[in-house]
């Protein structure tokens, strides 16, 4: 598994001239592609070790913790012109790895679209899913969030047409994460603290733990809706529907990052069965 780093490409680059009969695969991530300062490995490194599929497949990763979907519209001509190098000097991607959206939907970026209960909604087309709990009426911004919705959209397109201009055959897989528990434990390493993103600002509203749960779920749902949306409208695209996997808080080093048993599990029975159907 080599990085976009230019450095790393190089020894990608000899990777693929060394073993020329592996498949090539590109890995867009975030932090559950890119979990930094743990033991155990990440969903995308677990995918790339050689007990999934490291001796078959030449990956190369551009995952970043905390990525949003903004980022991908600075980073996409870097990925065009990887894509491009590949189809020309190379044979183009097989694969595509992503793990785009849950920062803007359940992460750094869930506050975002909270509101107090007295607060009035904007009345706005929400399309992505119309079964509301009592708690989305009261408590999110649907404005905010459709606007957010909105943006991972176009970012996931815009990876679509780069697969489709450079790697028209390249299947991308994408998930729905897991079943978070919102908590008071947050990501920390030594002095380094980041989280919780979620039990904080919920529960300074007046959520409830049952609430956060619902409310968390109904998101992630929605978030579901937007990928089939984008599945009906292109082809190669395989959605890992792992949305109510993991329900025990004790599968989860935080609020929305699993422990690595965790992380196998999903990459183990979800993953491998989707890309083994693949490159069969």
């Amino acid at each position: 598994m080599s990085s976009t780093h230019i450095s790393q490409l190089t020894r990608y680059f000899r990777q693929l001239e060394r073993f020329p009969r592996r498949l090539r695969g590109l890995a867009i991530g975030d932090s559950w592609f890119q979990y930094p300062l743990r033991s155990y490995p990440d969903l995308q490194r677990l995918i790339g070790s050689p007990n999934l599929f490291g001796l078959r497949i030449n990956f190369v990763d551009d995952s970043d913790p905390g990525r949003d979907a903004d980022e991908v519209f600075g980073l996409i001509k870097r990925w065009q012109r990887l894509a491009r190098t590949m189809r020309e000097d190379f044979k183009p991607f097989d694969v595509i790895l992503l793990s785009l959206g849950g920062n803007d939907v359940i992460g750094l970026d869930f506050q975002r679209h909270l509101k107090s209960a007295n607060v009035l909604s904007v009345p706005v087309d929400f399309p992505w899913n119309n079964d509301r709990p009592e708690v989305v009426n009261r408590h999110v911004r649907l404005d905010a969030l459709s606007e957010t919705f909105s943006s991972i959209a176009n970012a996931y397109r815009a990876i679509i047409a780069l697969r489709d201009a450079d790697a028209p055959d390249a299947v991308i897989f994408t998930h729905t994460y897991a079943d978070v528990t919102p908590s008071q434990v947050g990501y920390t390493f030594l002095t380094f603290r980041s989280g919780p993103w979620i039990f904080g600002p919920a529960t300074e509203l007046g959520l409830s733990q049952d609430d956060q749960k619902r409310l968390t779920r109904w998101l992630l749902a929605s978030f579901h809706g937007l990928l089939l949306d984008l599945q009906a409208a292109t082809t190669h695209f395989e959605i890992l529907d792992t949305r109510l996997e993991l329900p025990d808080v004790a599968a989860w080093d935080n609020e929305i990052h699993p422990r690595g048993p965790g992380f196998r599990q999903l990459a183990e029975q979800h993953w491998r069965p989707a890309i083994e159907r693949v490159i069969a």
